[in-house]
């Protein structure tokens, strides 16, 4: 095997399945620059700006509460990750082992492990190591072809999407261990956070070194 996509296929036949990367994660303490008398919701997938262009996202949604008088609240804590999350919308020709290309991908990211979901006509599959012998909504991702592939099943093992079927896969793509920052290196955000027709100043840090963070 000279390539990373024939191992993969090699220990797929002895039913290893080879994983996808890991993305590094952090917590920030993020507050306001100013005093706002109404409270600040961030949105869960709000993108922070790292060193080099690197960029992490919230993991979960956070409210800075409004301020009381002229003083600013204290930090919220919100979890981030490295990576950045992307969609694509293929359209089911009704055949068996379908097989789709993530092309979104960018070249020097990798997709993370667990993050992959996909919904035919609005319903979930579920992924699987390997399609397993059920008639179920099921499918399986290739992490380690360039670009990954997605595949679905023959209708005994994993259900097939029926014909013009809309299917949405959503993912994080990450830079692995290129995506590791050290402490205080997040210090804004990539697009402006809005609120209530305002844009909002905020004062960003990540205190501690990311953790994690891993190649295919």
């Amino acid at each position: 095997a000279r390539t990373r996509r024939s191992v993969a296929l090699l220990t797929r036949q002895l039913g290893y399945k080879m994983s996808g990367a890991v993305a590094a994660s952090t917590d920030l303490q993020v507050t306001t620059k100013t005093a706002y008398a109404f409270p600040i919701p961030i949105p869960k997938g709000f993108q922070w700006q790292g060193p080099s262009g690197v960029i992490f996202e919230s993991a979960q949604a956070a409210t800075i509460p409004a301020a009381i008088g002229n003083a600013i609240p204290a930090p919220v804590t919100i979890p981030v990750y490295q990576g950045v999350t992307l969609s694509e919308t293929f359209v089911s020709d009704g055949s068996e082992n379908q097989i789709f290309t993530l092309s979104r991908v960018p070249t020097d990211a990798a997709v993370v492990q667990g993050t992959v979901q996909v919904e035919v006509d609005s319903t979930p599959f579920e992924e699987s190591d390997f399609i397993t012998f059920d008639a179920t909504n099921q499918f399986e991702l290739n992490y380690n072809t360039d670009p990954p592939t997605l595949r679905f099943g023959d209708g005994k093992a994993g259900n097939i999407p029926k014909r013009a079927a809309t299917i949405v896969v959503t993912y994080v793509a990450t830079l692995g261990t290129s995506g590791q920052v050290l402490s205080g290196a997040i210090k804004k955000e990539v697009s402006p956070l809005v609120v209530m027709f305002t844009q909002i100043g905020l004062s960003v840090t990540n205190p501690d070194n990311s953790i994690g963070g891993d190649d295919l």
